[in-house]
């Protein structure tokens, strides 16, 4: 079944989301620990936005995804805002391209300083394919991340802005859904995920 989803964290506890989280994030809110702490993380939920905050561990990454039941082409958009004063090497986005057996996956985040990154985790660790920079992101304030899925190509954009492509052996087709890294505090808001049928996981 198209709309079938298997569905993971990295570690997690589910307590349920709030009614307006439900709304904002769509297909990933099941997977989103409300008011709750998960090793350096605090998760919190408020007017439709959920955010992450990480005061002690520099190092910490935490991603919460989802995974189709049928691989697709999948369209993945998400609304981020990075808190005052983060880290300079935080950063938060959208997690793509994520293999459950492997636990290999792509992100597309955006930066501490504002630059849109592109990162690749594989056997070797997390390393940096693409760092970029538009006149669309809006300084301080909520941006639009979006990936789009052609095969093994993924596009990038930015507030509707498309900022580059990049193709590799398994870079598409995989779970989706958010990560954040550093000492950070990111907020998410407006999850959305279509393939060409429509919503991922909505009801027929």
């Amino acid at each position: 079944m198209r709309n079938a989803l298997v569905s993971a964290a990295l570690t997690l506890a589910l307590t349920g989301a709030a009614a307006s989280a439900e709304t904002s994030m769509g297909v990933l809110a099941p997977q989103l620990p409300m008011e709750s702490q998960d090793g350096a993380w605090v998760a919190s939920e408020s007017g439709g936005a959920y955010t992450l905050l990480n005061r002690t561990e520099p190092s910490a990454l935490r991603y919460y995804y989802v995974v189709p039941g049928d691989p697709v082409d999948a369209t993945v958009g998400v609304d981020v805002v990075l808190g005052p004063d983060p880290d300079p090497q935080a950063f938060a986005g959208i997690i793509f391209g994520f293999h459950p057996d492997t636990r290999f996956y792509h992100i597309f985040a955006l930066g501490a300083d504002g630059s849109l990154l592109v990162f690749n985790r594989d056997g070797g660790g997390l390393s940096l394919m693409m760092k970029s920079t538009s006149d669309a992101v809006k300084p301080g304030g909520w941006n639009r991340l979006q990936i789009v899925e052609q095969g093994d190509e993924v596009s990038f954009t930015v507030n509707g802005t498309e900022i580059g492509a990049l193709g590799s052996e398994g870079m598409g087709q995989g779970g989706f859904g958010i990560a954040v890294a550093g000492l950070v505090q990111a907020s998410f808001a407006n999850f959305t995920a279509r393939d060409a049928k429509g919503p991922i996981g909505a009801p027929k």
